[in-house]
């Protein structure tokens, strides 16, 4: 019986001693300083190619009223670019830069025959007396004619008495060497030519006074 006590006792304390040394080589002499604890540092950070997110918030969608003001300003841009834009329409007014161009007008011309053309004048028999014939025809103002061949021989439609102040319209006159020799005359209802010059006489006319 005391033997056994003996024995556990042995074993406590060899356990004991056993423990007690690896506790001390653990934790040290208690009249030594704790080590300094090394603070491990963080794992380095891997960089990555993703942009850092700004900081700045994102920016709000615009309101329908921002739309309608933005729309607003617009418009009064244009209607400003507008009004201060020249205005390129065609202007009615002449443009003083460019000469003015001066309106063509036909040679005037102090001879009866001019002064007559197109107007009612009267008709100075000179020395014919009795009356003419009026033959068909047309003569176109100024031009040259020869009366034997183009209207002697045209068919009669009237005849002028010789009368004094008898007024006709002169339509045109007929020139042979540059001498007036027949006439394109209406009256009443009569139109055809007349000839100007019969043998040694010669008819003319004359404006009516305004």
């Amino acid at each position: 019986m005391a033997r056994r006590y003996i024995i556990v006792a042995v074993v406590f304390l060899v356990c004991f001693g056993l423990g007690y040394g690896a506790t001390w080589l653990v934790v040290g002499s208690p009249d030594k300083p704790p080590a300094p604890v090394v603070a491990e540092a963080p794992p380095a950070r891997e960089p990555t190619n993703a942009p850092e997110a700004s900081s700045a918030p994102p920016a709000s969608a615009p309101s329908e009223v921002d739309a309608h003001v933005a729309e607003d300003d617009v418009a009064a841009e244009l209607d400003t670019n507008i009004a201060a834009a020249p205005d390129s329409a065609p202007s009615d007014e002449p443009d003083s830069a460019a000469p003015a161009l001066e309106e063509a007008t036909p040679p005037t011309s102090d001879a009866w025959w001019d002064q007559c053309k197109g107007k009612v004048c009267i008709i100075d028999w000179g020395r014919v007396s009795g009356g003419i014939s009026v033959r068909e025809g047309k003569i176109e103002h100024g031009a040259e004619i020869d009366w034997a061949a183009d209207f002697a021989k045209a068919d009669k439609v009237g005849t002028l008495e010789a009368k004094k102040n008898m007024k006709v319209e002169v339509l045109g006159i007929g020139m042979t060497d540059g001498k007036p020799v027949a006439a394109w005359i209406k009256y009443k209802n009569i139109a055809g030519v007349i000839a100007l010059s019969i043998g040694d006489k010669a008819i003319s006319f004359s404006p009516v006074a305004q």
